[in-house]
């Protein structure tokens, strides 16, 4: 009979301890759920097939998503200080019952789009617009590190915008 390789002799498993405890103030990382994805969730081609118009109230600073003229969806941006300028996604929503037909997608590439248009820079500081750009580098050139960072002290100045 052949000695196991962790020297026991004992057919019995080894019990197992148990994992200590994280620290009460330790950031919890979440599991990875299925609609974490770099691709909007739904079928792209449903965004397409759908009579979705965009209108930008550069005012409010909205870039909404139009269904037979209700609004389907936004992202709020502010249009950022300085030299140079750029658009600054802040948070992307879609109504509920808009959700999973890949308005969101939709919204963020017009978002881009409507950029490129301007000739300024993008700069998602909304998750949903940074996993989208990811996931579409041919369409979402990455703003330089230095842009991000004064957009995010225009935030963090401005928590109005």
């Amino acid at each position: 009979m052949s000695t196991p390789a962790t020297g026991s002799s004992s057919s019995e498993p080894t019990p197992r301890r148990p994992c200590p405890a994280p620290p009460p103030n330790a950031a919890r990382t979440p599991f990875p759920r299925p609609t974490d994805r770099s691709v909007p969730e739904g079928d792209p081609a449903m965004a397409e097939n759908t009579a979705l118009e965009f209108f930008d109230d550069r005012e409010k600073g909205n870039l909404l998503a139009r269904v037979d003229g209700r609004t389907a969806g936004v992202i709020a941006y502010f249009v950022m200080d300085g030299t140079p300028a750029a658009l600054v996604a802040v948070h992307t929503v879609v109504e509920p019952e808009h959700r999973g037909k890949g308005f969101a997608g939709a919204l963020v590439q017009e978002f881009y789009a409507m950029a490129g248009r301007e000739g300024v820079p993008v700069v998602p500081l909304c998750p949903y617009a940074a996993k989208w750009a990811l996931g579409h580098p041919d369409q979402a050139p990455v703003a330089p590190a230095e842009l991000v960072e004064q957009a995010k002290q225009q935030l963090k100045s401005h928590p109005e915008l």
